[in-house]
């Protein structure tokens, strides 16, 4: 398994640098400059993404796209696809710290998923470039500040916790992909439904 963050601190205020296997991703210091060229760039990768695959595009392409230089782009992020990760990051950053101090479980879960419907572009973006593994990374990053969207039975063991983490936040981005080839056209609460009725139809599985 790819783990595409090795640091359990959440992002600070004052960068946002993530590193893959090692390699920075992008480098975003809190400077009102550098996020307003970011943002240009990430305008610009969201819509030529809507006719290529960001892992395609040219840094030509998007220069042209969003007047951003291309030194600017190269000290800003590595790749293109690194500026859909980076935009995915900041929007789960955003998710999590407004999230309810008390709620229910489907609260939460209906809310992810009304969030990740309301950002379609963006994760049709990363379907399109098989980038939807970043989704369940950000999940495991957070699920102690989230109490996770699916909560974690305290009596689990560790060994039991580990594995229900890593297979439940797998599930949300392959829920997302189904949502996103079906046309979008199911709501938050029939996503809902249909993630946990195929929760309960594979856990029937074991009776068999």
């Amino acid at each position: 398994m790819i783990r595409l963050y090795h640091s359990k601190q959440a992002p600070t205020t004052h960068s946002w640098d993530i590193e893959q296997k090692g390699v920075k991703m992008y480098h975003i210091a809190n400077d009102p400059r550098a996020r307003k060229s970011a943002e240009l760039i990430a305008q610009s990768v969201l819509a030529l993404s809507k006719s290529k695959p960001a892992n395609k595009l040219s840094i030509a392409a998007i220069q042209r796209a969003s007047s951003v230089s291309r030194s600017t782009f190269y000290r800003l992020f590595d790749t293109p696809v690194d500026v859909l990760l980076w935009q995915m990051d900041q929007l789960f950053a955003g998710f999590v710290r407004e999230l309810p101090q008390q709620g229910t479980r489907k609260a939460v879960l209906y809310s992810f998923f009304q969030t990740i419907m309301e950002h379609a572009e963006l994760f049709a973006a990363l379907e399109k470039c098989n980038r939807l593994d970043a989704l369940a990374q950000n999940h495991r990053r957070y699920f102690k500040d989230m109490g996770s969207l699916i909560g974690i039975p305290s009596q689990l063991e560790e060994a039991g916790q580990e594995y229900l983490i890593d297979i439940m936040s797998y599930l949300l981005p392959v829920a997302i992909s189904t949502w996103i080839h079906r046309g979008q056209k199911d709501t938050p609460e029939e996503v809902y439904h249909h993630f946990w009725q195929s929760i309960r139809t594979i856990a029937s599985l074991d009776a068999l």
